[in-house]
């Protein structure tokens, strides 16, 4: 559940053109398939749709697993408890705040 709490923002942007490239993409297959391209006539149509689902689930997962870095996390994210984490050193020498190598720092 944290997993997919962690990626909510990029689910929800992407699930929405997601169902529109499948469903174009299918399109092209010559035949309308029933619970992609058909009306809703039903519970037939339902259980037809929710056939579809797992393919969605998939492409959506493709989509989103890239924005992952090979340790797990996402790229530029702050380990948590790291000086530049916490606001702590680390930060400031990166901004050439409070260095004291400066003329006229002391």
């Amino acid at each position: 559940m944290t997993a997919v709490n962690r990626e909510a923002m990029g689910i929800y942007l992407w699930h929405q053109p997601v169902l529109v490239a499948v469903t174009a993409l299918t399109a092209h297959l010559g035949r309308a398939l029933p619970g992609l391209h058909t009306a809703p006539a039903g519970p037939g149509w339902l259980a037809a749709r929710i056939c579809w689902l797992p393919l969605f689930a998939l492409v959506l997962a493709v989509l989103v697993a890239p924005r992952r870095g090979p340790s797990g996390r996402r790229p530029g994210l702050v380990a948590p408890g790291s000086p530049a984490g916490r606001g702590g050193p680390a930060m400031g020498t990166t901004l050439g705040v409070g260095s004291t190598d400066r003329p006229g720092a002391g």
